[in-house]
């Protein structure tokens, strides 16, 4: 919802996809693939992020709840990328649906390239979802670059490295956005609130007000570079070299300025 509200203040016309917004966004569903796929062939450009959480490397690590209760445990490796075979059946069903949603989006992507649109895809720097074998045949084939960046460049709270994928040169010429700030060093760790076990990368999860911008004034100068858009730039306010001045003398001086402003 963040990417959609800067792309229209950017003057896109954009359609979010976001099954925290309408459960009927589920793109595992086949129905909904359906009509998401015949939208998408009007569109210039995808921006997607992947649902990270059967892909997060932070389930590598060994933790346990105050009671006892062991953290979740990892769903897949870079040797096992699209699920571990010894996988519970609530597991498997989420790693089912996590794989439909994702060969979807990556279909839909590669079909948007060979139409001359553009494309954005953001995961965690190590998630494994980068180790999956549609992602490893793309990238190779020379059509995408990654940029890498921490997420507290964009006013991120916490220090995370997350990778685009793209194929955006407006993206390429940004700056490094590598960390130099100050960072608690407890930052990530999980803690109660509530009675409930609170995972810091959660609330980090969203993207920041900065990023979606910057994200969707780079897509915006594409268009314009490659003529799908104009650069609306106002007009010049009309001079006027003739007539009457001096009754202008009454006005007050602000509906001249400030006023005149809006």
């Amino acid at each position: 919802v963040p990417i959609t509200k800067a792309f229209l203040f950017c003057g896109w016309r954009a359609i979010p996809v976001d099954w925290q917004l309408d459960s009927s966004h589920d793109l595992s569903n086949k129905h909904r693939q359906v009509s998401l796929h015949n939208q998408l062939q009007a569109a210039d450009c995808i921006v997607a992020a992947f649902d990270c959480s059967t892909k997060s490397r932070a389930r590598e690590i060994p933790r346990q709840f105050n009671d006892g209760r062991p953290a979740p445990r990892p769903l897949r490796t870079e040797s096992q990328p699209e699920g571990l075979a010894d996988l519970k059946p609530d597991e498997q069903r989420r790693v089912d649906v996590d794989n439909a949603a994702c060969t979807f989006v990556l279909d839909e992507i590669e079909q948007l390239e060979s139409r001359g649109g553009i494309s954005i895809r953001e995961n965690p720097l190590r998630s494994l979802h980068w180790h999956l074998p549609r992602e490893k045949a793309m990238m190779e084939s020379g059509k995408w670059t990654d940029t890498i960046y921490a997420a507290c460049c964009f006013a991120g709270a916490r220090c995370k490295m997350q990778r685009l994928r793209h194929n955006v040169s407006e993206i390429e010429a940004w700056p490094p956005l590598q960390c130099h700030h100050e960072h608690d060093p407890q930052e990530w760790t999980p803690f109660e609130k509530d009675g409930k076990r609170v995972y810091p990368s959660t609330s980090e999860a969203e993207y920041t007000a900065p990023l979606a911008f910057s994200l969707a004034v780079a897509a915006s100068w594409w268009a314009v570079r490659t003529g799908r858009a104009q650069l609306r730039v106002p007009r010049a306010p009309a001079v006027s070299c003739v007539g009457r001045r001096s009754h202008w003398l009454q006005l007050d001086p602000r509906s001249l300025r400030e006023w005149a402003m809006p």
